[in-house]
């Protein structure tokens, strides 16, 4: 997994994000950039498409409470069968 953060890090130049705001996000407060980047957005959605990889799979009961909640089944970027949705992020930006 080092390996391979240090591969995609040395693939993608800096991304200015500009001004910060606080936000929400998953319930946790979050500093997070004011306006959107669609660079950052292309870059964390490839991040997800990278790393899925060594995530490790639902088990029986996490994939049928997955399946149960409506929450669950609407967050983006990881769908409840373990399918990546990345492609209304993906098309913000273009990979290196």
């Amino acid at each position: 997994m080092e390996r391979a953060l240090r591969t995609l890090v040395g693939a993608w130049l800096p991304c200015p994000i500009g001004p910060l705001k606080i936000d929400l996000v998953g319930g946790f407060f979050a500093l997070v950039p004011a306006n959107p980047i669609p660079t950052l957005l292309g870059f964390a959605s490839h991040i997800v498409e990278e790393f899925d990889r060594f995530r490790a799979s639902l088990s029986q009961d996490e994939f049928q409470r997955c399946l149960r909640s409506p929450s669950t089944r609407l967050r983006p970027p990881i769908s409840c069968d373990g399918a990546i949705l990345t492609s209304s992020i993906a098309t913000a930006s273009t990979y290196p």
